[in-house]
């Protein structure tokens, strides 16, 4: 009798549900209701289908990964899933695998000839991330955003904050100026070992034959005619009396004052010789840029050049100096935002910090709003975000496509850039013969599709974020 009761009471809920759902299909005009409703009854009611993944390298994957189909429009659903996984020979929920067992929904549709499977994982870096939060579209947007609040702002922004980066800048460099002396001074000895070790292994070993073998040809070539012409207009205005005389006279050694060599000899630089110079410091100028610009095109100066910058940068013991100078003059003295703070902190320079704010904020609200979204509704690339990063959800996936034309419709060869597969959708209560014969990537061995599923590479296919937007709309 109790049983009886349970039974009764079960198949009312039961019609009564039924019942609800076809009087909601019909007072409802849309078709999405209709749908949603559809999807229930062959969730419940339909055919699932085993199936072996293969991939060609192991990849992370879990239990309840989701499987899509994106068909030649480009329209995504989710066909199946991840069911189990095999790690070391025992059974895992999570693991690095090369093999993987599925199941397709009773909804996947039975995909044409040829196709592609591919298995993706999120890219979970800052630059991953920033790529999902501002894709082009919306950079090209908050780029104009920038660009007309600047066209419309910036000389009154430039007039209000100039005088105070101006002056912050001035105190910097003057700051750095004597914090960088202290923190050179203090590791000298380091720089100075250092020195010692590039004095023979890049100076003694490559600088001084290089300069000896190809750079002295060149300034000898450029620098030897305005040489020679300098030496020829000094020389027709040296005294040989004037600096004979004074050498004998030095040279005498009853004589008592000395020097007036050295004396004339500075007479001489001073009246003679800098106005020779003074002439002719364009032509200089012009030798000079000639040499370094051969120099410059000289291809082992140039290879010489690059092997010993990157033995430089490369260089761990410089790199750790370097490194403790930056911290201590950045990170660890507080002269620098003791600068910063002075500068800043200024009834005027706050009173510039609000009237920029006031002209730029309306910006900044647009700015944010496309990149997170309003009170009302989030974006869906935050969404996307919110959901990879906070809930650890749309990490993995593996999507199925569908060729858009075959080789015989389009009367051209099918694509071969991407493997292809031949997904078959069984029957209900349908014979399958043991083994079927193996096409490009797929086949069906005792009921269960084996699909071989290629390595996607293309970073724009997230069928997460089509889902996303469309649940937004």
């Amino acid at each position: 009798m109790r049983g009886l009761r349970i039974f009764s009471g079960v198949a009312i809920w039961l019609l009564l549900v039924l019942g609800l759902l076809t009087a909601w299909n019909k007072e409802q005009a849309s078709a999405k209701p209709q749908r949603v409703a559809s999807e229930i009854w062959t969730y419940y009611t339909g055919d699932y289908q085993q199936v072996r993944l293969n991939l060609p390298q192991q990849v992370d994957l879990g239990v309840g990964d989701p499987i899509f189909y994106i068909n030649a429009s480009g329209e995504v659903t989710r066909i199946g899933e991840v069911t189990s996984l095999t790690q070391n020979q025992q059974p895992s929920r999570r693991g690095w695998v090369k093999t993987a067992d599925a199941m397709f929904y009773p909804r996947a549709p039975a995909m044409g000839t040829i196709a592609r499977a591919e298995y993706y994982s999120a890219d979970q870096s800052l630059i991953g991330t920033l790529r999902t939060m501002l894709p082009d579209e919306k950079r090209q947007e908050i780029s104009q955003l920038i660009v007309a609040a600047y066209r419309e702002h910036n000389q009154e922004v430039a007039q209000e904050l100039w005088p105070i980066v101006h002056a912050t800048l001035k105190e910097t460099m003057r700051t750095l100026e004597t914090e960088l002396a202290f923190a050179f001074a203090k590791h000298r000895e380091e720089l100075r070992a250092v020195g010692a070790r590039y004095q023979q292994e890049i100076i003694a070993q490559d600088v001084i034959p290089l300069v000896r073998e190809e750079v002295w040809p060149i300034v000898r070539a450029r620098g030897e005619p305005m040489a020679n012409q300098i030496g020829q207009e000094v020389w027709e205005r040296v005294s040989l009396w004037r600096f004979g005389w004074r050498m004998v006279y030095d040279k005498t050694p009853l004589l008592p004052t000395r020097n007036y060599t050295q004396k004339e000899w500075r007479r001489f630089v001073d009246s003679e010789i800098v106005p020779i110079l003074e002439t002719h410091t364009d032509d200089l100028v012009h030798v000079t840029k000639n040499v370094l610009r051969d120099v410059g095109k000289n291809a082992k100066v140039r290879q010489a050049l690059r092997k010993n910058l990157s033995l430089m940068l490369d260089d761990p013991e410089l790199q750790r100096i370097f490194g403790s100078i930056i911290r201590e003059v950045v990170i660890e003295r507080d002269s620098l935002r003791a600068t910063f703070k002075r500068n800043w902190s200024t009834p005027e320079s706050q009173q510039a910090l609000q009237l920029v704010s006031a002209r730029l904020e309306p910006t900044a609200r647009k700015i944010g709003e496309l990149i997170l979204g309003t009170r009302e509704r989030i974006s869906p690339e935050f969404a996307l975000v919110l959901r990879n990063h906070a809930l650890a959800k749309d990490r993995r996936w593996i999507c199925i496509f569908e060729a858009s034309e075959t080789a015989e419709s389009k009367g051209a060869q099918a694509p071969t850039a991407a493997p292809a597969a031949n997904i078959l959708t069984l029957q209900a209560g349908q014979k399958t013969p043991e083994q079927t014969p193996q096409t490009t990537a797929g086949t069906i061995i005792n009921g269960v599709i084996s699909l071989t599923v290629s390595m996607g590479e293309s970073a724009e296919v997230n069928p997460f974020a089509s889902l996303v937007e469309q649940s937004s709309r």
